[in-house]
């Protein structure tokens, strides 16, 4: 029985999209099953992965329905891509919060009672940014003490004062395996955009567009890990794929940011790409 009544015990949707993560969907999935937390359901999708991953995660499957009080667990019979997953994940979810995990990453022991906590105490936060431990590739739960991990955030990325919008349009600086929803944030402004590679950047433009404020938890919830062949086999493929997706990006916002801002990011996201 779903409990999504309590005021301080919400239901949490961790929401895991795979795609040929064989080496590390356990690591997830352990992270996952030590939470503290405990009013959670997993809602899983196989982006039809061509290695064991699904396999794995089948292994897993009577642990996850013993632990949580919904699991959902899908195989896509084709192919299509980590925003349109992302969606499909959103459409299943019933948590009053959401959380989504890759197959690399894995979340910090306390990771989902410190966002649980965290929201409980801003009712007007709508997204949350935690910090990150940065993990080796080779790196298997349990994973090195937090103490000896380098971090992606040394200090708090939005206290400084400045325009979040204009920052954001000049690179992405929101670490998406951090982030933390109220579910109310999709409803408001929609799912993410399908036609994109990817699915985190056009989505805090969007929100942060509309007036929204990122809330940051200076608390490591989550692992990220560092794997050299995550991109990509085909680089070029890719490179040209993302060079499409930051032209739409950078075209869909640029009457949102002043001139400078808009012409300066432009010129170096060109010089990028060129160079690579």
């Amino acid at each position: 029985m779903i409990n999504n009544l309590g005021i301080d015990n919400p239901l949490v949707s961790i929401l895991i999209p795979c795609y040929n993560h064989e080496n590390f969907i356990e690591d997830c999935l352990k992270s996952v099953l030590r939470q503290t937390y405990t009013n959670i359901e997993i809602i899983l999708i196989d982006d039809n992965s061509t290695d064991q991953t699904y396999q794995i995660v089948e292994m897993y499957r009577e642990e996850l329905e013993r632990h949580f009080v919904r699991v959902v667990i899908k195989k896509n019979s084709t192919n299509q891509g980590v925003c349109a997953v992302s969606n499909r994940l959103l459409e299943m979810s019933k948590g009053k919060y959401i959380k989504f995990i890759a197959s690399d990453d894995a979340l910090v022991f306390n990771g989902i009672d410190n966002y649980v906590r965290f929201m409980n105490s801003n009712p007007k936060c709508l997204v949350a940014l935690a910090n990150i431990a940065h993990i080796r590739e080779n790196d298997h739960y349990e994973f090195p003490d937090l103490e000896l991990l380098p971090l992606t955030y040394q200090e708090d990325p939005f206290e400084k004062g400045e325009n979040v919008l204009s920052k954001l349009y000049n690179g992405n600086f929101i670490s998406a395996p951090a982030v933390f929803f109220r579910k109310s944030v999709f409803e408001k402004y929609g799912f993410f955009d399908e036609s994109l590679l990817y699915e985190d950047w056009e989505y805090w433009l969007r929100i942060v567009s509309k007036g929204e404020q990122f809330y940051y938890l200076n608390v490591v919830c989550v692992y990220y890990r560092n794997v050299a062949s995550s991109l990509s086999h085909n680089i070029r493929a890719r490179l040209q794929s993302q060079w499409d997706t930051l032209q739409v990006i950078l075209e869909r916002y640029k009457k949102k940011v002043d001139t400078d801002t808009m012409l300066k990011s432009i010129y170096g996201y060109s010089i990028s790409y060129m160079r690579e």
